[in-house]
């Protein structure tokens, strides 16, 4: 079941909140956020619930002192931009750490230089293979694979289907994660595909991907695809062998406007929430609602990612004696084995590792009536 939920922003900021006067004065926190909010595959709205997590944090009075000031940039899914604008921001504007951001590139194109630079990245959504498997790089989100795997064992063991198709994203840098997901999940089942994953490009139509999966005669689809996928499939007539599968999309889907479409005639559309639903009326989620009600942004598990990276992070300046700095920043996150949070199915931690991927569980949601319900009362856990 849901955990309970005690704000740990609210117990963090009344340890640090000072006079608003002395924060004026002092040097600000700087932090940078790297998105791919232009380009094929764009994600912008991890920054916009990092930057309303962030205004709260500041009002209350910042830390030691301090305000939290963000430089967040567009790499535009090009890695040779990414890696410019990494410099910049750890060079140039001094960035303690890389926190809340959303890239298709940014992982693989900068992983190597933030460890050498000593440089902590918490995404809010972390997208590619090489964002769960560097020493420096740990985001607040399952991602992908996770929820791939975890989207595979509801399809297979919860809702009980037996022929399963997968639709993966066709980016460079995801291939070898959807491949490792795919093969434990077999392991474990004993279960296979109907043929190989189908490669989707964000960039090309839907259409080629819902002619090769009408010839599988499947029970079920995994898709992993971003939201215009969604609401391209679920908003234009398709043939009934299509509505006949249960339709089990990854988190992008989970949005409000994939929630207006209408789901009547499909056998049944799920949505892997990577976070606590935001449809929930835990006191966690209605906080989150609250403050990106105030600035319009849009409700989706990447702006939760953002907002929660923000968390989390100022969890960890929170834990800090003595001076904030690049260098204290990333000792502290060295030493973070465990900080819960009531949005996140598992506890998040950095520490030593080589590689991270502390969120390993999603819980799924169903479009019933216009609205998103939660269909399985669960965490699903991912090894």
């Amino acid at each position: 079941m849901f955990k309970k939920y005690m704000s740990p922003w609210v117990a963090c900021l009344a340890l640090s909140v000072i006079p608003v006067a002395a924060v004026a004065e002092a040097e600000p926190i700087r932090i940078g956020a790297m998105t791919s909010t232009s380009g094929s595959a764009p994600i912008s709205e991890s920054v916009d619930g990092l930057k309303a997590y962030i205004e709260q944090v500041n009002h209350a009075g910042g830390i030691q002192g301090r305000k939290i000031q963000l430089q967040w940039v567009d790499d535009g899914g090009d890695p040779a931009r990414a890696r410019e604008l990494a410099k910049r921001l750890v060079e140039n504007d001094k960035v303690v750490a890389m926190i809340g951001g959303a890239s298709v590139v940014e992982c693989a194109a900068n992983a190597e230089y933030y460890q050498k630079n000593g440089i902590v990245a918490i995404p809010g959504t972390g997208v590619e293979d090489a964002c769960f498997n560097s020493p420096a790089i740990a985001p607040v989100n399952s991602g992908p694979y996770v929820a791939l795997g975890s989207g595979l064992k509801f399809a297979s063991e919860i809702l009980g289907n037996q022929r399963i198709c997968a639709v993966q994203l066709a980016i460079p840098g995801m291939e070898n994660g959807f491949r490792e997901r795919v093969e434990a999940w077999s392991k474990s089942t004993g279960k296979k595909l109907q043929g190989a994953p189908i490669p989707y490009n964000p960039a090309e139509p839907e259409t080629v991907v819902l002619q090769e999966l009408e010839g599988r005669a499947c029970d079920a689809v995994v898709f992993v695809g971003l939201e215009k996928a969604s609401l391209s499939i679920l908003g234009n007539p398709v043939k009934n062998s299509l509505k006949a599968m249960d339709w089990v999309f990854m988190t992008p889907a989970y949005t409000a406007g994939v929630a207006r479409l209408d789901s009547k005639g499909w056998k049944g559309v799920y949505a892997m929430s990577e976070f606590m639903p935001w449809t929930s009326a835990d006191l966690a989620v209605r906080d989150w609602k609250e403050q990106l009600g105030l600035k319009k942004v849009p409700l989706s598990s990447f702006s939760q990612g953002g907002y929660v990276a923000g968390q989390v992070f100022v969890e960890v300046l929170r834990r800090i004696k003595g001076e904030i700095s690049r260098d204290s920043v990333r000792k502290q996150f060295l030493l973070a084995e465990r900080i819960e949070n009531p949005m996140l199915g598992s506890p998040f931690a950095f520490g030593t590792a080589n590689r991270h991927n502390p969120n390993r569980q999603t819980i799924p949601v169903k479009l019933q009536e216009k609205a998103w319900r939660v269909a399985h009362f669960n965490w699903i856990a991912v090894d």
